[in-house]
């Protein structure tokens, strides 16, 4: 394997927590738990059916987001008879650099590995009015979804707002919308978030077939 060396100053580690409940006695209550954290099924239910696990001690996403997702899926289970189950790949992250870097769901690098087929859209933040007069145009939108369905499987955002703009893609992917929403809604101007709109309007564009096309000059002609 190949070998790297990257020359610093300073070196930031952060591998978050690991759960603490070697004292709890967990195996009593029928709670099955290892060093990762505690054992619990996708709608967060641990070995005790009674029992449920929420946040950083369940070994998932160690995310302050994640844990705030779990703890709302486990009162809707356990109090309001649901049956939601976990869904990993629409918790987005975010980096925080300069410029952020966030990612929600599938990369190319994963969808590649497990031969799923993507159509992917890409949108520089350089053709957004607003980065070019604030001069933060470094940046993109990279957007996989479903093939000819629109439907967002993967998003990830580099840009200075990267971190509010990966928001909506977790929207999007919960919610199980196409990439049409994103081109029907209405983004104040100028703003960032019409780069969305521009992903948008991309998928929009390939529906626009030879065979739509020739329809449509039909129905205008027939309108004049």
């Amino acid at each position: 394997a190949q070998t790297e060396t990257v020359a610093g100053d300073q070196l930031l580690v952060a591998t978050g927590r690991q759960a603490n409940v070697e004292d709890l006695n967990l195996e009593a209550a029928g709670i099955q738990h290892t060093s990762g954290g505690v054992d619990v099924d996708p709608r967060l239910r641990t070995g005790n059916r009674r029992v449920f696990a929420a946040g950083d001690v369940t070994g998932k996403q160690q995310f302050t987001h994640a844990a705030d997702a779990m703890a709302r899926l486990c009162i809707r289970n356990a109090f309001f008879f649901g049956r939601q189950r976990w869904q990993q790949r629409s918790v987005p992250h975010t980096t925080y650099t300069d410029p952020e870097i966030a990612q929600i769901g599938l990369t190319t690098a994963e969808a590649d590995r497990q031969g799923i087929p993507l159509d992917t859209y890409r949108e520089p933040l350089s053709q957004i009015d607003r980065c070019v007069l604030e001069g933060q145009e470094q940046g993109l939108v990279i957007v996989h979804c479903k093939p000819g369905r629109g439907q967002v499987v993967g998003a990830t955002v580099v840009g200075p707002q990267a971190g509010d703009l990966i928001n909506t893609f977790s929207l999007l992917m919960s919610r199980n919308l196409s990439l049409g929403a994103l081109s029907n809604a209405i983004h104040c101007y100028p703003t960032q978030s019409q780069v969305l709109q521009r992903i948008g309007d991309q998928f929009q564009r390939t529906r626009l077939t030879s065979l739509t096309a020739r329809w449509l000059k039909r129905i205008i002609r027939c309108r004049r």
